[in-house]
Order: C-alpha cells, then structure tokens, then sequence
C-alpha cells in the first residue's frame, strides 16, 4: 500500500472496474465488435503501463510477447519476424547469472499447451523442426548483442518445462544429462507456430540463476529471478533495438 501510494498508482478498483468495462465489455460485448480476448488482453497490460508511467518498456515487452504467441495475428499487424526473451536458468557452471544466451536448440518438455494451427479434424500438417530458430536471424541476434560488459554465449540449448513449478534436483540433473544449457517455460509453443505460420523465430534468453543442480548456490526462488531479470532489462533492449535496425 505504502508503495503504491508512493508511486501515485491507483490503489482504488474504480480504474480497474473502469477499464473491465470499457475494454472487455464495449469491444468484445458490442455489435460489429472484432476484438479477440488474447487482443483485449494485450490492451489492457498496455493501459495498465502506461497509468504506471511504464509505457515503453511494458510495450515493447508485450507485444513481442503477443505476437509470438500468436503468429498469425503478428502478420496481420505486419511482423515480419518474431524475436523471444525469456528469462531462464543455467544449467552449466559457464552460463552465470546475468549472462545472454542465444539459443539454437530446443528440448520440449510442456504437455498441456496448444501446439498447432492445424488442429481441426481431419487436417495434419507436418512441419520440419530440426533447427527451430531461423539461422539468419540467429546470427544476426548475436552481432546485435553488444552491450559493454555483457557475456553473450551464442549457441545453447534450452529444455522447455510446462510450470508454474521449478525443477527438482533430480529433474535439473536429468535435463542436464540431455545436453540442456538453460531451463525455462516459454519458446515453446511458440517456436513451433511461428514455423507453422512461415515467420522467422530466435530467442534470446536471460540467465536469473543456477538452477538447483547447483548445490553450492542457493535455491532458485522468484525474488531471486526478479532482481537479476531487473539488471538484465537493459541489456535485452539494447539488443532488440540492435536487431531491429539489421533487419
């Protein structure tokens, strides 16, 4: 509370109510209305930023969020390429926290998300996967990234897990055992639709933490991912703004 009022942000839920019914109500409820729930979502965190006085970087944030999401709703909006950040944890004593790694290759180990476009009855679409980011924006990725005093390793491999949960120890040593570099629970579904919708993927991914194979670090905790994820904010614009001028 002493916080909020600190920053002058609404602590009433008369703004909240307010937006509930201009945005989800008048756009998804009225008569000729096109507005999806994921777009009125996407509307909403941007309303909610800029109240915050956070626009830009909740902006950027989100709509790289929502249109790998959703890849057929980015081409619509005229995305050309999708780029995905995501926070992870390491899995190798090289990649320490605070770290960037361009990741190349992908373990999918997520169960209970929707993984194709093509799931009506009777249609099947095979898709080729082996490398699922785009080479060409992979490299470009990495000779964006040049931020002083910033470790980038330009190959790895994340395994995808389904969450909310983190590992256990014997679940990190068996990713490890894999040949996983980092852990995480975002790039997929998402590399899998931007390849089914025909739009370049790479993913930069920030290093939080050890995860628990690491006995002599402490535990992951969310607090833990928050603070290094705060530094590592920086860092991750810098190298969006990079790529986009390349492409």
């Amino acid at each position: 509370y002493r916080q909020f009022r600190a920053r002058k942000l609404p602590i009433g839920s008369g703004a909240v109510e307010s937006a509930v019914r201009r945005i989800v109500n008048l756009r998804l409820k009225g008569n000729g209305i096109f507005w999806d729930p994921p777009m009125a979502e996407a509307v909403l965190h941007l309303r909610a930023a800029l109240k915050a006085g956070r626009w830009d970087a909740e902006q950027a944030a989100w709509n790289m969020r929502m249109l790998s999401t959703s890849p057929p709703q980015g081409k619509t909006l005229g995305a050309t390429h999708i780029l995905g950040v995501s926070a992870v944890g390491s899995l190798r004593e090289s990649i320490e926290p605070g770290h960037l790694v361009a990741v190349n290759q992908i373990i999918d180990r997520t169960v209970r998300r929707a993984n194709t476009f093509f799931d009506e009855p009777g249609v099947v679409a095979h898709v080729g996967f082996a490398d699922p980011v785009c080479p060409s924006l992979h490299t470009a990725l990495v000779k964006a990234v040049g931020v002083p005093d910033t470790m980038l390793h330009s190959h790895g491999t994340i395994v995808v897990i389904e969450g909310p949960r983190f590992s256990t120890r014997a679940e990190s040593e068996q990713y490890r055992g894999m040949g996983a570099d980092v852990i995480g629970m975002t790039a997929m579904p998402e590399a899998a639709l931007c390849r089914e919708a025909e739009l370049p993927y790479a993913l930069l991914a920030l290093s939080t933490d050890y995860d628990c194979w690491h006995r002599g670090e402490e535990a992951v905790s969310a607090e833990m991912v928050a603070e290094i994820m705060r530094r590592n904010i920086g860092k991750a614009t810098v190298a969006i703004l990079a790529l986009a001028a390349r492409l």
